[in-house]
This record gives structure tokens, C-alpha cells and sequence, in this order.
């Protein structure tokens, strides 16, 4: 594909930070060679929090939330803002790539408003990662005990896990982002179709993006997260992310 942006949007426990990872390794090789960009995130280098936390209803809740309070301030929300137009509006033919997981919790119309006038007028290609429901309801739960968050008996909360969780609604999602988006411009990949193929989300997604999976590296150093121990910071993680946050709007 040629120019646009490409927005993946998870969902979660769908080798989501594997995926990160192997793009912000191969930013300045593979992808370059390609025309692709993965700009750096602004509150994780390695992803792109800042989506999420720009579109989201400001009442909702979830980890990035709860843990940096300091993204709920409007000189950071401005800061943030700043920055995904920036490198939007960057000159090049190329194809400019992000990423969050945290972006299959947009369910609103006011926030796909919000997400879709903060990409610009351009074309935005997005690609969501849906499995199994059983197999993600049970993964995700292990995240939260993994991360430290108790689940929760409120039916919209992030962390209500039961068998009617609106995180399985998956049509939902796939109609808000069509909505806004264009239908077709959005494609539901197979998650488990997907690994029982290729092991690995990475070849699928990379030839969607235009990189012919020949050219790929190994793969073999981007299993990561799988226990969701990955998402838990530690207290000197935390505060050097937090003082990084304070740091960055006036």
C-alpha cells in the first residue's frame, strides 16, 4: 500500500506487544526501506498510549489511566495532541503505522470522532486481532491478576471479565471503527487462524502493511508478554515514567 495511515487498534492478548516491539526494532531497517514509519510513542516509546488517552471519554477508566493521572491534565492532553499531528503532518509518500491495544476500549461515537479528527483528513487503514472469545476472556483475566487489577462487578469497567463482558462484543467494535472509518477500510484479521498458521501475528500483519514476509528476520525474540507480567511496572519504572510525563508539557 502506498501513503495513509495504518491504525491497529489490538485487540488485547493478541501478540499485540510483540508486534510493537518487532515494528519499533525494524523502524529505521525494514520498515524504512518499505516507506513505512513507526514514530516513537510519547508515554512508551515502543507503542502508542497516547491515542487512546486523547480519544477516550475522560470519565473512563483503565491501567494507563489509574497508573499516570498526569495524562488526564490539559497541558499534557494539548502536549499529546501536539504531537500525533506532528508526525502526521510530516512530508513523505510513505505509510505511517500505530499501534494500542487499549484502542479496541473506544467504543463511542464521541471518541471515534475524537480519534478519527486527530488523524487527520487523510486515509486511515485499520486492522483489529480478534480471538477466540473463551481463549481471550480467560488471557485477559490473567493480565489483570498479572497487572494487579481485581476484577470488577461494574458491567462497563475494563476489568468486568464475566461471560457477558462488553470486551467480547466484538461486532460492536468492528462497527464503531467501520462507521467512522469506512467499512472498507476495516479488516478483522483471524487471530487464532493466524497463529495456527504462522505462530506469530507478525508475517500477517507485516504483508498487510507491505512488507513481503521473505523479507522478514527472525522472529523468535518477539514472544513477549504472554502472562501479561510485561504491563506490570515496577515503583522506579513507574516514577521515572511519571517524572517523564510531568517533564514533557509546560
Amino acid at each position: 500500500m502506498t501513503g495513509g495511515i495504518v491504525l491497529h487498534v489490538g485487540t488485547h492478548k493478541t501478540g499485540t506487544t510483540s508486534l510493537q516491539q518487532f515494528l519499533a526494532d525494524q523502524h529505521t531497517d525494514l520498515l524504512a526501506d518499505a516507506g513505512i514509519t513507526y514514530p516513537p510513542g510519547l508515554v512508551i516509546p515502543t507503542s502508542h498510549t497516547e491515542l487512546p488517552l486523547l480519544a477516550i471519554r475522560p470519565e473512563r477508566l483503565w491501567p494507563a489511566r489509574l497508573r499516570l493521572p498526569e495524562t488526564r491534565e490539559p497541558a499534557w492532553l494539548s502536549h499529546a495532541e501536539a504531537h500525533v499531528r506532528d508526525r502526521i503532518s510530516r512530508p513523505g509518500p510513505g505509510v505511517v503505522v500505530f499501534s494500542h491495544e487499549d484502542l479496541s476500549y473506544v467504543r463511542f461515537d464521541d471518541e471515534l470522532e475524537r480519534l478519527r479528527d486527530l488523524l487527520g483528513t487523510g486515509p486511515v487503514r485499520v486492522i483489529v486481532f480478534l480471538r477466540d472469545k473463551t481463549a481471550f476472556l480467560r488471557s485477559y483475566r490473567q493480565q489483570l491478576e498479572a497487572t494487579g487489577f481485581p476484577r470488577s462487578t461494574d458491567p462497563s469497567s475494563f476489568a468486568y471479565v464475566e461471560d457477558d463482558s462488553w470486551l467480547l462484543d466484538y461486532d460492536a467494535l468492528l462497527a464503531g471503527y467501520r462507521q467512522w472509518f469506512g467499512d472498507q477500510h476495516v479488516e478483522a484479521i483471524d487471530y487464532d487462524a493466524t497463529m495456527a498458521a504462522d505462530g506469530s501475528v507478525i508475517p500477517a500483519f507485516a504483508e498487510r502493511i507491505g512488507i513481503d514476509r521473505a523479507y522478514l528476520p527472525a522472529l523468535d525474540p518477539y514472544f513477549v508478554n504472554q502472562a501479561g507480567s510485561h504491563f506490570r511496572l515496577t515503583p522506579e519504572q513507574l516514577a521515572a515514567t511519571r517524572r517523564r510525563l510531568k517533564q514533557q508539557a509546560p
